[in-house]
């Protein structure tokens, strides 16, 4: 049977066929912005307001050697959903490769490891990044959620230990230890909220880190968990679509999780 729209509103696909008219590339219709990172770094993203105050705006981490623009599929589907949505390049990646200093500043150079180093500082990065959403575009941190992929996952859980304010997070593929940052320790002073692990038993570094992360798991946290098939990859290769309009299931269960916030 066909589906049949309220009048005033239209399919849902409709809206995925009008969002990806309007622009294969979510970041090429974004107008850029950028805020001061730790130590002056300069950190570029692209930002999209909710379509409503109430709505969460979703905050992207993406991970090593790759940039923003790994979550432009996800980024527009988002946006379908009236969500806003923060995807920035990590320090020394993208756009975002300059110092205070004024020379450029490359992760292939990031030799130390651990919160101290550079890889450290991308966790005062996500803080700058809040405060930005907070004091530039008056979006209060109980309506940030924020997602990370590989070691953005890592960074993200070790930021969420000391910020109890952010509701919910999503982790695709954690690792116990990426590049120093660890995550079993964070995972154990995660508290009271909402948390989502996505990973393939393929990946197997991953796998065995997110089995690992759900024993220490404390009962005060809401854990939910999403095995994706063997095949599946790491970190976003895990929304790998077979319809390239259609959000993957795991886009579409993410977004749905998203939309169940409180």
């Amino acid at each position: 049977m066909a589906s049949v729209s309220r009048p005033g509103t239209f399919p849902r696909a409709f809206l995925w066929s009008w969002a990806l008219l309007l622009g294969a590339s979510a970041a090429l219709q974004a107008k850029p912005v950028s805020f001061t990172g730790t130590g002056g770094a300069r950190i570029v993203g692209n930002f999209f307001p909710p379509a409503k105050p109430e709505r969460l705006t979703v905050v992207l981490l993406h991970g090593v050697g790759s940039s923003k623009e790994e979550w432009d599929a996800f980024s527009l589907a988002c946006r379908a959903e009236g969500l806003g949505l923060f995807a920035y390049d990590a320090r020394g990646h993208g756009e975002s490769t300059g110092a205070a200093s004024g020379k450029k500043i490359d992760y292939r150079t990031f030799y130390s490891r651990g919160p101290d180093s550079e890889w450290g500082k991308m966790v005062g990065d996500l803080e700058l990044a809040v405060q930005f959403l907070r004091k530039s575009r008056k979006i209060d941190p109980s309506l940030i959620a924020i997602g990370g992929a590989s070691i953005g996952a890592n960074i993200a859980l070790r930021y969420a230990v000391n910020h109890p304010a952010i509701p919910c997070f999503f982790l695709l593929s954690p690792g116990v230890d990426y590049q120093g940052l660890t995550a079993g320790d964070a995972i154990q002073h995660y508290g009271n909220r909402r948390l989502l692990l996505a990973v393939s038993p393929g990946d197997l570094y991953a796998w065995r880190s997110a089995e690992l992360l759900k024993t220490l798991v404390q009962p005060a946290t809401s854990l939910t968990f999403l095995q994706q098939p063997p095949n599946s990859g790491h970190g976003v290769q895990m929304f790998r679509r077979t319809d390239p309009e259609k959000p993957s299931e795991l886009e579409s269960r993410i977004l749905k999780w998203l939309s169940d916030q409180p």
